[in-house]
């Protein structure tokens, strides 16, 4: 893992400050020779979500060595012919994950959409160089308790849709709160989709905001679905990720269908339409104590709850003052 302190130099950029980690990345304030701001992006072997919230501080404080409430790193998921599996990346899958992300962005054009500027090489692993975009994430804004505002949703929707008809990116693959930065004028920007390697059946991506696992537009009908609804209710709309629909097409028809489903139609129009998949009836159902055999990681946990991590934290909830659920969102102690 490349670690790099305030006043360091990484090819032209002197880095000026840590601003946040991901499941395999970590990304860090620069300014470039002119003195203009950018985010510098390296690849980390840190395994994904479980590892990361295994094996790292949870800390208000965002640091390398540590991982905050505001962070819900992702997963890698592989797609084999046997199932869906979570697992490891070692040192080069990641390096050819982050050279592959800058490919898939140099061809991006969009006010929406964070634009790449360059993919260096440094002490032999890619260093992807991203214009510094200032503002708030969108997870930070909820939790902050400040002003929402839905209508954030339709450029995000509008460029998507625009740059999937012209082919420049056909799903982001990882749409979550984290991943959306409003800016201190309200435009919004969408940053780090999902890292893919179609060719090999790799993906990174947030289960529980893209819970069918889908490499494709539905994927992100499915995780604006998924965020409205947690912006709306304070919860997020299942207990648990539906493992045994991951990968499907189709999901469950059949299903009992998921709060959103049965409370809120204009969210459930929006997960119907995302090939018509609705996940299991949560909260009416016993919490599942294992994933299925082809949705365990290697080492035969399940995968990381987000929500779980930010319980443990002992910071506020989304909601603290109430709403469904509420409950479930108060700290407990540490076992």
């Amino acid at each position: 893992m490349i670690k790099l302190e305030a006043g360091e130099r990484i090819g032209t950029y002197r880095v000026i400050d840590f601003i946040a980690r991901g499941g395999f990345s970590l990304v860090y304030l620069a300014e470039d020779e002119s003195g203009q701001k950018v985010a510098l992006k390296i690849g980390d072997v840190a395994g994904g979500g479980r590892y990361v919230t295994r094996f790292l501080e949870i800390t208000n404080k965002r640091q390398p060595e540590g991982i905050s409430p505001d962070e819900t790193p992702a997963e890698a998921i592989f797609f084999r012919q046997d199932g869906v599996r979570i697992d490891f990346l070692d040192v080069h899958e990641i390096d050819d994950l982050v050279r592959s992300e800058a490919d898939l962005l140099r061809g991006v054009k969009s006010p929406n959409v964070v634009r790449v500027r360059d993919c260096f090489r440094h002490d032999g692993r890619p260093v992807l160089v991203r214009d510094f975009v200032r503002g708030k994430t969108l997870r930070e804004k909820i939790r902050a308790l400040e002003g929402i505002r839905l209508n954030w949703f339709l450029p995000l929707v509008r460029s998507l849709q625009k740059l999937r008809d012209t082919g420049a990116l056909d799903y982001h693959g990882d749409l979550k709160p984290e991943n959306i930065l409003v800016k201190p004028s309200g435009s919004v920007v969408l940053g780090d989709p999902a890292m893919r390697a179609d060719e090999r059946g790799v993906i990174t991506t947030t289960p529980h905001y893209n819970p069918f696992l889908l490499r494709d537009s539905k994927a992100d009908v499915m995780g604006i679905g998924v965020m409205l609804y947690e912006i709306l209710t304070g919860v997020l709309p299942f207990d648990d990720v539906p493992w045994q629909y991951a990968g499907r097409e189709q999901g469950a028809r059949a299903s009992q269908g998921t709060r959103c489903a049965r409370e809120l139609p204009i969210v459930r129009r929006i997960a119907e339409k995302a090939g018509g998949a609705r996940a299991p009836g949560a909260g009416r159902e016993p919490a599942r104590p294992h994933a299925p055999p082809a949705l365990r990681t290697t080492d035969g946990h399940t995968p990381h709850d987000p929500r779980r991590a930010r319980r443990d934290c002992r910071v506020p909830p989304v909601f603290p003052h109430g709403g469904p659920d509420a409950r479930r969102h108060r700290a407990r102690p540490r076992g």
